[in-house]
């Protein structure tokens, strides 16, 4: 699941709505997926040493064997031609495109978070790439929470560049729901309420995903909102966030009405 959703948003060249797989495309991927990784060892080699992670070109090379196998299945015909496409279209972009200099290698970012702190800088990746960065970088910070309990503090910083993508916000809030029990805390921050509850009357699976977060967290933290951001506010937190605070939290925003 996790690679299906890396790879609906690396097939979004133009970065506007991540790619939506139909069947035999995710069967596809998940026989490739079973076959890439059949002869590695998860524990003693993959998690050792990242150089030995299986590169997009090797799946390419699987998909195209599932679609050689399955062209003759009764039943798989759909599956066979949904891997040679999708094998067509991740190497035109990825493999001999000019994006395979960053997407088919192995990694070179260390997610072992041995260090006291350690901070993931995206600034350089293009605006509409950032989800993917997001995702990954949390989708491996969540894997060593889980597998390595101790005590951290997780802070995600521009919150937006996630709610654009209805399941990356859905995986950011199941995060902050479920790592408190490995001694994690997660810590996310954004200029603008916006980012997770969305605008009035505009509710999509990301602000439904931003929603539960704010209704789940321990301590909520807010300054300068406009009156309209803050009368938000009040309604979800109806008991502790009250009209005074309204008040209080327009006359500290841009609020053109309040100074």
């Amino acid at each position: 699941d996790h690679v299906i959703t890396l790879l609906s948003l690396l097939l979004d060249p133009v970065g506007h709505q991540a790619r939506r797989f139909t069947n035999p495309e995710v069967a596809a991927i998940r026989e490739a997926l079973t076959l890439t990784y059949a002869s590695y060892d998860w524990e003693k080699e993959l998690l050792l040493d990242s150089q030995l992670t299986p590169t997009l070109d090797i799946f390419c090379h699987k998909l195209w064997q599932v679609a050689d196998e399955t062209s003759a299945v009764r039943g798989s015909k759909q599956m066979s031609y949904a891997a040679a496409n999708l094998a067509e279209e991740i190497e035109s972009l990825y493999v001999a495109g000019d994006y395979a200099g960053v997407f088919n290698l192995p990694t070179n970012i260390d997610l072992a978070l041995k260090e006291n702190i350690v901070l993931f800088n995206f600034k350089d990746v293009p605006e509409r790439r950032r989800p993917l960065f997001y995702y990954a970088i949390l989708a491996g910070i969540n894997r060593q929470i889980r597998h390595y309990p101790r005590k951290r503090a997780v802070f995600v910083d521009e919150v937006h560049y996630l709610n654009q993508e209805g399941s990356l916000m859905s995986f950011l809030a199941h995060m902050v729901k479920t790592v408190r029990t490995f001694g994690a805390a997660i810590i996310a921050i954004d200029q603008d309420v916006e980012a997770f509850i969305g605008v009035e009357g505009a509710m999509t699976e990301a602000h439904q995903a931003g929603a539960f977060i704010l209704a789940n967290i321990a301590w909520l933290l807010c300054f300068g909102k406009s009156r309209d951001q803050a009368m938000r506010l009040h309604r979800i937190f109806s008991n502790e966030f009250l009209n005074a605070h309204v008040d209080f939290v327009a006359l500290a925003g841009s609020d053109d009405k309040h100074g």
